[in-house]
């Protein structure tokens, strides 16, 4: 339902809509609308994943639940995404790299007001190095996803400073952040 015009200096289309999270999912009416709008949410709904700019707004407040499977909340790539009186909660994630139990972030813009993110859970597991990182949110920063290099990877530290080829990573980081360089398009910081 079409209830607010276009926002001055959002893209064409761009517009507010409701949505009843009990007699529609959220994920489809994100998947429907055009970027830079924004979608009044009420009531209890699925995880979801965002790859486009939007705003999410409880109304008056509302909940993502993931039950325990996955996390709330997964952004895609780095859209600009403002979430509004939202409760984030019943995040799970596990494997050999976890991250972000509540908010995956990997980067873009990234406003939260009056958001709660509790309840969320990351577990890491595996037989060489376990790293389990933001059981509420996890944001990397910078334009694409990154994960970052374990403590004792041979990645880090690996070049020296004078052959390094660019002077902060993918995220902005200064490079080096130690007497050398670490590869990849993450630099760790001490």
């Amino acid at each position: 339902m079409l209830v607010l015009a276009a926002v001055a200096g959002a893209p064409a289309g761009a517009a507010t809509f409701k949505l009843d999270c009990a007699k529609r999912t959220l994920q489809a009416k994100v998947n429907a609308v055009p970027a830079g709008s924004t979608i009044l949410v009420k009531g209890t709904c699925d995880p979801i994943t965002v790859d486009k700019s939007l705003t999410l707004d409880g109304n008056p407040s509302a909940t993502i639940d993931a039950d325990g499977t996955g996390r709330p909340l997964t952004i895609d790539g780095s859209p600009t995404i403002r979430l509004i009186d939202l409760r984030l909660t019943g995040g799970n994630v596990s494997g050999t790299v976890a991250l972000g139990g509540g908010i995956l972030h990997p980067g873009g813009p990234l406003t939260l007001r009056r958001v709660v993110v509790f309840g969320n859970r990351v577990e890491g597991s595996g037989m060489v190095a376990a790293s389990a990182f933001g059981g509420g949110i996890y944001s990397q920063g910078g334009p694409t996803a990154t994960i970052p290099l374990l403590k004792g990877s041979p990645a880090l530290n690996a070049i020296p400073r004078a052959e390094c080829a660019f002077g902060r990573d993918q995220r902005g980081v200064r490079r080096p952040q130690q007497k050398r360089c670490d590869i990849g398009a993450y630099e760790r910081r001490p």
